[in-house]
């Protein structure tokens, strides 16, 4: 678990939980995110809640309440505003 209110920079996460953080230009595998602001990543088998998504692939991932830009999704569930 990646510590609350915390940024990642260039990192690889495999399986954490990301919460009210920064993340940018990371590779993110089977994660959880909420209320984070993820930019430029590879997101594999996520979750991401309540999240701000910009220039992102996104593959395998359930999206929920957050606001995408410039980024591609595939076999992707979109829901919420």
């Amino acid at each position: 678990q990646i510590s609350r209110n915390s940024r990642c920079v260039k990192s690889t996460v495999t399986n954490c939980y990301i919460d009210n953080s920064q993340v940018d230009t990371t590779t993110c595998t089977g994660s959880q995110y909420s209320g984070a602001n993820v930019m430029t990543a590879v997101t594999t088998n996520c979750n991401i809640r309540n999240s701000y998504a910009y220039s992102n692939t996104c593959t395998n991932s359930q999206y929920d309440g957050i606001y995408i830009t410039s980024s591609t999704t595939t076999g992707s569930r979109i829901s919420g505003p």
